[in-house]
């Protein structure tokens, strides 16, 4: 029996609720993309627990804003949908020891793949916004400002986790 997974961080809405929610729109392209990965083995467990790392920039916008945009790749035998996902983000510091967001995009798979030679890959585009005075930390409001980088992590709820993909915030101007 296998415990929960407890991704870690704090839930973002699927929604705007007002101009201070943190929250995401996604959206699956229509067309699917064939990634060969070229994994060095032949062993189909491999190539099926593989995640393609999140591809993903971060900008400020203006002051009031910090926005996300990340494209996830998930292999099409897994028929995922946009209400598929759930994101968190956590708060933590980079290697120079300013502040980093953490996004965690985790997805639960609509079933076991049956075509296990398939290479094509949907493709899903996630914008992710965090108005000023939104992230608190220890009930203290951050400065957007004051992060330099995001990393975003893609998780399959069995659970398989890609690498972290990390980008450095754009600054306005």
């Amino acid at each position: 029996m296998s415990s929960p997974l407890i991704v870690p961080g704090t839930k973002i809405s699927e929604e705007k609720i007002d101009d201070s929610t943190i929250y995401y729109d996604v959206n699956k392209n229509d067309s699917t993309i064939k990634l060969n990965l070229n994994l060095p083995t032949n062993d189909v467990n491999l190539e099926l627990s593989t995640l393609v790392p999140a591809t993903c920039f971060a900008f400020h916008h203006d002051t009031t804003h910090l926005k996300v945009k990340s494209f996830c790749f998930v292999r099409r035998n897994r028929e995922v949908e946009e209400t598929s996902f759930e994101l968190t983000y956590q708060v933590t510091f980079n290697p120079l020891g300013s502040y980093q967001l953490n996004i965690y995009i985790q997805f639960t798979p609509n079933s076991t793949p049956t075509d296990l030679d398939s290479n094509m890959y949907n493709c899903f585009e996630f914008d992710i916004v965090f108005p000023s005075d939104s992230i608190k930390l220890d009930d203290k409001s951050l400065d957007l400002i004051d992060f330099d980088s995001v990393e975003v992590f893609l998780i399959r709820t069995n659970p398989k986790t890609s690498r972290g993909t990390v980008t450095t915030v754009q600054r306005p101007g």
